[in-house]
């Protein structure tokens, strides 16, 4: 058996570069089993501001999602990450001059609204079997969740 611990854990740089540096120790010995992509990254904390705020929204879907792999959880992280992509796809370019704006609370209008979306964007899942990578590669995928976000921004329908 074999201990592997940062050489001081009360230092925050040292514990954070011995998280690094686990991860590819442990896939260097681990030659059976790969680490995936998603995995890694939740151990470098990539994932953590996301789960934390989902877990403040609803923390049912947040309790269903798969943070790494084999640890339970029926949405994989690497699916809601796919998915996450379609509406930052409707942000046109900002120069660096121009600044981004809200047009109305993102809290609010998703909690107006998110029903009446998805229910119109159900079809694009249901059609590629619940499957991120179909349905990012399908085009009315995005001209989809642009309509309704569209109908939504101008009260129309809900």
């Amino acid at each position: 058996m074999e201990l592997i611990v940062p050489t001081d854990p009360d230092d925050r740089m040292c514990v954070t570069e011995f998280r690094n540096n686990l991860l590819e120790i442990c896939e260097a010995r681990n030659n059976n089993a790969q680490l995936t992509t998603g995995t890694k990254a939740n151990q470098k904390g990539y994932f953590d501001t996301l789960s934390q705020q989902l877990r403040l929204q609803n923390k049912q879907i947040a309790d269903r999602v798969e943070w790494k792999s084999n640890d339970g959880g029926d949405a994989p992280i690497q699916n809601l990450i796919a998915l996450t992509w379609i509406p930052l796809t409707l942000i046109p370019p900002v120069s660096d001059a121009n600044t981004l704006q809200w047009k109305t609370s993102p809290q609010n209008f998703v909690e107006q609204h998110f029903d009446e979306i998805m229910r119109q964007y159900y079809m694009n899942l249901t059609a590629c079997q619940y499957d991120p990578q179909k349905v990012g590669k399908m085009p009315s995928s995005y001209s989809t969740a642009r309509n309704a976000y569209k109908m939504a921004l101008a009260g129309i329908g809900g």
